[in-house]
């Protein structure tokens, strides 16, 4: 029983709590950000900064609402099917959760952009790389890009098995 929770019901619940969680902290952002600006947290290597993008990755096609909106809602969809198709299966832990991480911060971005016709960002690192410096991220692209990670490792691991 133990096994399947992890397997099968554990990679249901991350991805809404990745959602809610996501969403509360943007709420946050919203109303309190003005007074949280510029503020270094966990040793200065992040900072906070509300940052408002209507577009993807680095406000890529931010004058394309519509179709960021389209294409983030039928990715999203397409996670949501490769989900309900894994799960049955035996095994692919790592995939599982990988799809789960992918679609919770995906579902935070989409609900963002159908609802805000933004998406709300709201942290930098401090790197010392410029480039870096000045992506700024929200709890859900974190968990996308954690999911990504984990989708290519389970994966090659299922190939090697």
């Amino acid at each position: 029983m133990r096994n399947r929770f992890y397997e099968k019901l554990l990679p249901l619940l991350i991805a809404p709590s990745i959602f809610i969680t996501d969403f509360f902290v943007k709420k946050y952002i919203e109303t309190y950000g003005e007074n949280l600006e510029n503020k270094q947290i966990i040793g200065k290597k992040i900072k906070l900064k509300k940052h408002y993008n209507t577009g993807m990755a680095m406000d890529f096609m931010k004058h394309k609402t519509g179709w960021v909106l389209a294409i983030s809602s039928i990715i999203l969809t397409i996670l949501c099917f490769f989900l309900a198709f894994v799960i049955p299966k035996k095994g692919k832990k790592l995939v599982k959760y990988g799809l789960a991480f992918l679609i919770g911060g995906a579902a935070g971005n989409v609900y963002d952009r159908a609802v805000r016709h933004y998406v709300v960002d709201y942290f930098s690192f401090e790197t010392g790389l410029a480039w870096f410096d000045r992506i700024i991220f929200n709890i859900s692209d974190i968990f996308i890009f954690i999911g990504m990670i984990l989708l290519v490792i389970g994966d090659a691991v299922a190939k090697e098995s």
